[in-house]
Formats: C-alpha cells, sequence, structure tokens
C-alpha cells in the first residue's frame, strides 16, 4: 500500500490517544428557592438518552453537551482569574451565561447553583432572584 493510501487509511481510523485519559466532570446542579423541590440540589438539564432514536433525533444529548462545554469554559475561567473574587462574577462570560441559562428555566423562582469535581465544590453562587422580564 503506498505512502498516500496508508494516510488516508489512518484519518478514517480514531485516534485513541484522545480516550487516553478521560477527566473526571465538573457537575453543574441547581437549587430552586421556594420551588416543590425545597433545597433538593439537581442537574438543570436531562441527562444523555441512549437507544436508536438518539442516533436520530439528539435534541436533548446536544442540549446537555452544550451546558457541559458551558461548564467547562466557566471553570476555565475561574482557574484563570486572578483578580478579586468579589468582581469575578461581574467580569466572567461564563458565568453570565450559565446565571442567564438557569434564569430562564427558573420561572420566576430564585434559584442558587453550585459547580462541584469528584465531590469537591468549585463554585458557589449566592442565590440569585429573577429578573422580571418585558413582555
Amino acid at each position: 500500500m503506498s505512502g498516500f493510501r496508508f494516510q488516508l487509511l489512518r484519518a478514517l481510523a480514531p485516534s485513541w490517544r484522545f480516550f487516553d485519559r478521560p477527566g473526571v466532570p465538573y457537575v453543574l446542579e441547581v437549587r430552586w428557592i421556594g420551588g416543590p423541590a425545597g433545597d433538593t440540589w439537581q442537574r438543570p438539564y436531562p441527562g444523555v438518552r441512549g437507544g436508536i432514536v438518539s442516533i436520530l433525533s439528539n435534541g436533548s444529548s446536544n442540549l446537555a453537551l452544550a451546558w457541559q462545554s458551558l461548564v467547562e469554559q466557566l471553570v476555565q475561567e475561574i482557574n484563570d482569574y486572578e483578580g478579586e473574587p468579589q468582581a469575578f462574577a461581574a467580569q466572567s462570560v461564563g458565568y453570565a451565561l450559565v446565571h442567564a441559562g438557569l434564569e430562564r428555566l427558573a420561572l420566576g423562582r430564585s434559584f442558587q447553583f453550585r459547580i462541584t469535581c469528584d465531590g469537591d465544590l468549585v463554585l458557589l453562587s449566592p442565590e440569585l432572584a429573577t429578573q422580571a422580564r418585558p413582555s
């Protein structure tokens, strides 16, 4: 087999080194203050479901992946931040996006969110009130 054809064949095979060291995922959880669930921490986005239907229509998996990417972006911002801790939320794009996304799910309730990694707390937001939306 020629070198060019061999390179094309290699391009079709996955690079298993990509899966060499998967990290522990960061977990975003929210509690709805004054809601029926009380002070229970829960994930705000649906879990990924398997099956033949998910291959054809993958909306919930795409949503879960988008949330996870946003959480990882926020954690990267936390790790890179060198300013005063009180000013982080006002300067972080990731924090603003997580806050805005959860605010849309809050349905008028106050909420608080946290990010954990392997049981360790990475970020705990203050209790946040939803903003009134113009009609």
